[in-house]
């Protein structure tokens, strides 16, 4: 991610980051999915919140780097798209 999406609770006790981030992940398992039918749309929906470490990052190209914002209008997006 270009910036770090920050998970705060909120006053209902609820996780409106984590709940955006799962919509967005799903909506890219199902346009994988279309492309590559042996896609694992049942894997973890958070691993790219991965902490980077000495031990697990070899390389980092920033002009590969999304904006969260970008993904998060691009699955709702393509939920409307489902919906026609």
């Amino acid at each position: 991610m270009a910036q770090p999406v920050w998970i705060r609770r909120t006053e209902k006790g609820t996780f409106p980051a984590l709940a955006s981030a799962k919509l967005v992940s799903e909506a890219i398992r199902r346009a994988v999915a279309v492309k590559n039918p042996y896609t694992d749309t049942g894997a973890n929906h958070f691993g790219f919140f991965g902490l980077p470490s000495k031990q697990n990052l070899i390389e980092v190209d920033d002009d590969q780097r999304t904006d969260f914002a970008l993904l998060q209008k691009w699955s709702m997006s393509q939920k409307k798209r489902q919906r026609n």
